[in-house]
């Protein structure tokens, strides 16, 4: 892509990325609204302020995430949360949950008990980049800590979509294009989750790469038609045209 392209292409992906992990969660607002609403300032009709704010809490998420470059910590997953759930849920805004009474559906495991998210997220992450040091493949690893932390459920709401900014947080740092997680794809995300949920960690790795894989060759697709389409030239005609 050219620069210009690439602008293009990332401020679109930012939409789509914000309409669907928001529409997984049950926000109705469609991608046409999301765009109108995000990057032209047009209100969509009939919404809630929740569903507002949840796409406008994005744009601060992206801000942050965009600077923040470093390694994942506790104080990021919370200001993340913090970002996240501004003005939707202000009493637990960036703080752990402090009950264990929470259901979450389709699933029939136990979360973790409150007294131990702290400790057990600090293991996690620091299992994460034990593994990346010891040569572990990023993409699998991320997968695998994806799943965990919604196991660990460490927030009362707003898991899913703080998870998702995370796993692709540690898609950029490894150099990784992000993954959009689309409201048509909910199904197969979740029983991707679910697999993981039945320690079928392979199959679930294998869909979250399946996902990725065919987003970024649509991505390549498009961009192939553009270079195959023939330029039109106006004017006097060079040599350097045809070759």
């Amino acid at each position: 892509m050219t620069t210009n392209e690439f602008e293009v292409y990332e401020k679109n992906f930012e939409i789509k990325y914000i309409q669907g992990t928001t529409c997984i969660e049950g926000n109705t607002i469609s991608l046409n609204e999301a765009a109108d609403w995000l990057l032209r300032g047009v209100q969509p009709k009939d919404k809630s302020l929740r569903e507002l704010n949840e796409h406008r809490n994005f744009i601060n998420v992206a801000s942050y995430r965009n600077k923040y470059n470093r390694k994942i910590t506790l104080d990021f997953i919370k200001h993340l949360h913090a970002l996240i759930m501004y003005n939707i849920d202000d009493d637990s805004v960036g703080t752990f949950r402090r009950s264990d009474d929470i259901f979450i559906s389709g699933c029939d495991f136990r979360v973790c008990p409150s007294e131990l998210i702290e400790p057990e997220l600090s293991k996690l992450i620091d299992n994460y980049y034990s593994r990346l040091d010891e040569g572990y493949h990023l993409f699998e690893e991320a997968v695998l800590f994806h799943h965990q932390f919604e196991q660990t459920h460490p927030f009362t709401n707003g898991n899913g979509r703080v998870g998702r900014e995370i796993f692709n947080y540690m898609l950029m740092r490894g150099k990784y294009p992000r993954l959009l997680f689309l409201g048509d794809g909910r199904d197969v995300y979740l029983n991707a989750l679910r697999s993981g949920d039945n320690e079928n960690y392979a199959d679930m790795i294998s869909v979250f790469a399946k996902i990725i894989q065919e987003q970024r060759f649509e991505v390549l697709r498009e961009n192939l038609k553009k270079v195959a389409a023939p330029i039109k030239k106006r004017g006097q005609l060079r040599l350097t045209d045809y070759l």
